[in-house]
């Protein structure tokens, strides 16, 4: 049996304080082995080990548990066998899982319902007001390392959402993020004014990482110049800009509203008296990587924009209901909506807030809708529609904010907003999970509802997850073994090169979550007897990558 401990990256790092309970778990490759074995034991405070330990079996080298607890102390090794044969033992490895009180179950909670288990979304699920992630039970799996020793204060970030790397982006009142899982900032948005021409970018309501890497972000440029409708009347006028910021903070696209977007359509909302021209509002945009667009939803004329990013051409525009259409006594395709999400066959799932800015239209509710785009001379369609209704809330629901997202059990997260209310619909409208938040206020010693401005579905903290096994090599044969750990279905690039970095072949695999495919490698004979090095990289992201080496056969 092997005793020497073998040297690689041990994840967690033995006395890691983590702050979530769905724990990734990576050790060494131990040569000969077939399975592992992990045993995690709970250490309490007087240093006592659990008497029966949680064991998994696993033959890959990577291990994702959830469950853990928050405040506890965890003590865990791995052992390595061939097959009933132990041949390797570990040494131990500790980790904590510290607390806060954005968790506290004294301080806030979570109130679910749901249908038969199996209908609902088997994800996390982020609320970005509190600055955390829950499971569908309602138990908080991680939350942000928020430094605030006021129990009543919450980061209210904007769209905190898990990125295809594993890593947190949000947004503030002061700029765009990005951390690792453990809260290190890892990215910040430069916010130089060099789009805006002031000494800020005004960055607002949406930011994403995209699939090459490269940062999205919208903000406000303000311009001084005659109303439309009264050019005696000076005003401040807000157009919407986008920003591509690639991994070093540089612009390496941008777009304005102005110069793209008429002016009867900025103005369209507004009075000839206004001095404060606020413009379309974009709350929300997404991006279509094959098709090179992005669409837009514009809460403040009710609109739907589709641009070309290489021309930035507008392609479309749905819904405006601006002055002139109230007047001609049109109804709104939608109203005030937020947040949109591109479907499949040319689709657009938004939340559609319905809410009117007349305070005699009686009660209403906000609306979950299905648009199918408008071409080939045809305007947009709705193709479905649910609308929003509940008990709590009577008199209905008329607050800003919401989201509406696709799930991939084909069903939608919708979260309600101004309201109080988080819920995922099937197509067929049954409601089979929903949930509600209350916070304590300390000051007046009682639970109120504490809403989020968006909730959004990640499958795990660890989407894409892979690791990378060498087998045996006999001569010109390369027997290695590809393990997708991650809780999405996946794609490689896999490389085959000399030590001297020659090309010998590519290959691309497929690999289904929590699922492993071994591989053999045929050499031809002018490299059979080379070290040949194996890299592999996840195929939307080529700097997610890992690599082995195949030494000289003896």
């Amino acid at each position: 049996m092997f005793h020497q401990q073998l040297f690689a990256e041990i994840r967690p790092a033995d006395n890691a304080k983590l702050n979530y309970t769905q724990v990734m778990f990576e050790y060494d490759e131990v040569p000969g082995s077939d399975s592992y074995l992990i045993s995690f034991f709970q250490i309490d405070r007087r240093n006592k080990k659990d008497a029966e330990p949680l064991v998994i079996k696993k033959t890959s080298l990577a291990c994702m548990v959830s469950g853990l607890q928050f405040g506890k102390i965890y003590s865990w090794h791995y052992e390595a066998y061939q097959g009933d044969k132990m041949i390797f033992k570990s040494k131990e490895f500790h980790f904590s899982i510290a607390s806060s009180y954005l968790i506290d179950p004294k301080l806030f909670h979570s109130s679910v319902s749901s249908s038969i288990e199996g209908k609902f979304n088997d994800d996390i699920v982020f609320l970005d007001y509190r600055g955390i992630a829950i499971d569908r039970k309602g138990q908080p799996v991680w939350y942000y390392p928020y430094e605030s020793t006021n129990p009543d204060k919450d980061p209210l970030f904007r769209n905190l959402r898990l990125t295809n790397d594993g890593t947190i982006t949000c947004l503030d009142d002061s700029s765009c993020y990005e951390y690792s899982i453990d809260g290190k900032l890892l990215w910040k948005a430069p916010d130089d004014g060099k789009i805006s021409g002031e000494a800020k970018e005004h960055y607002h309501h949406d930011f994403k990482k995209l699939d090459d890497g490269t940062y999205l972000t919208a903000g406000w440029k303000y311009e001084y110049e005659p109303n439309l409708y009264n050019p005696a009347i000076r005003c401040q006028v807000r157009y919407n800009t986008l920003i591509q910021y690639d991994a070093t903070g540089k612009i390496v696209w941008s777009w304005n509203e102005k110069d793209h977007v008429d002016r009867e359509t900025i103005f369209g909302v507004y009075q000839p008296s206004d001095s404060l021209i606020a413009g379309t509002h974009m709350n929300a945009f997404d991006y279509d990587a094959k098709e090179n667009t992005i669409v837009m939803s514009c809460r403040h004329n009710s609109s739907i924009v589709k641009i070309d990013k290489k021309t930035g051409n507008v392609i479309y525009q749905i819904g405006v209901y601006d002055n002139r259409k109230k007047l001609q006594g049109f109804a709104p395709l939608f109203l005030h909506q937020h947040g949109m999400a591109i479907l499949p066959d040319h689709q657009l799932l938004i939340y559609d807030n319905n809410s009117s800015d007349d305070a005699n239209r009686g009660i209403s509710y906000p609306r979950i809708t299905i648009l199918k785009e408008a071409a080939n001379g045809l305007p947009a369609y709705k193709t479905w529609e649910y609308e929003c209704r509940s008990d709590r809330f009577p008199k209905g629901i008329l607050g800003k904010g919401g989201y509406a997202m696709p799930l991939p059990n084909g069903n939608i997260l919708a979260c309600m907003g101004g309201a109080n209310f988080v819920f995922e619909i099937t197509p067929q409208k049954e409601i089979v999970w929903q949930s509600f938040f209350e916070k304590y206020d300390s000051a007046n010693h009682k639970w109120t509802d504490f809403v989020n401005y968006r909730a959004v579905s990640a499958s795990s903290l660890y989407p894409y997850y892979f690791t990378l096994q060498q087998v045996e090599r006999k001569n010109s044969k390369l027997l290695f073994k590809i393990n997708n750990d991650g809780s999405e279905d996946d794609r490689y690039q896999i490389e085959f090169k000399t030590k001297d970095g020659k090309l010998i072949s590519t290959q691309e695999l497929e690999l289904k979550k929590h699922s492993s495919q071994r591989m053999l490698f045929r050499l031809k004979s002018k490299y059979s007897k080379k070290e040949i090095i194996i890299s592999v990289s996840r195929k939307s992201n080529r700097s997610q990558a890992r690599s082995i080496i195949f030494n000289k056969p003896v």
